[in-house]
């Protein structure tokens, strides 16, 4: 059980809103890793196999900074964002996947962002689960996005996927 790269990584080289991943293959464990700088406000999430404005197949479950849990159904993305992003601000996170082609698509995602500069302020987190309603096939893209679908990934962020069965 060896994991590997799956998919091409997105380097941004101009501001998009979208880091989508075409995955050569569809493992039953995927990994996704991503870091965004955020150019205007960008509120981070995960959209699967394009699915995602006008759909409500997904419901997730977060803290922020250990705060009491917020809730959401039938939502268009799997959020995982510390509040949101503004110009120049920069957010890592790792969302852990289960691809099991006929069951749900769970995952957990772990992310931090630096809020403000120096150490003089904490960085900001988010623990996170959530899931795709999808029943019918494994999952074959991922997307990072900003879930509000207004701001964009600046220059030098990236994303990558790795994944194993």
């Amino acid at each position: 059980m060896a994991w590997a790269k799956n998919g091409t990584p997105v380097d941004v080289t101009v501001a998009q809103a979208d880091m989508d991943i075409t995955l050569d293959n569809s493992t039953k464990f995927i990994v996704s890793l991503y870091d965004v700088i955020g150019s205007g406000q960008y509120f981070s999430g995960h959209r699967l196999d394009g699915t995602g404005s006008g759909s409500t197949a997904y419901a997730w479950r977060r803290s922020i900074n250990g705060a009491a849990d917020s809730t959401s159904t039938s939502q268009n993305n799997m959020a995982h964002d510390t509040g949101n992003l503004t110009g120049g601000e920069n957010e890592f996170g790792i969302l852990y996947l289960i691809n099991v082609a006929t069951e749900e698509k769970l995952s957990i995602s772990f992310s931090v962002a630096n809020n403000a500069a120096g150490a003089t302020n904490a960085p900001n987190r988010v623990d996170g689960v959530g899931k795709h309603a999808q029943t019918s096939t494994g999952v074959t893209a991922i997307n990072v996005t900003d879930v509000t679908d207004t701001g964009q990934a600046d220059v030098n962020s990236n994303h990558s996927v790795i994944g194993t069965d």
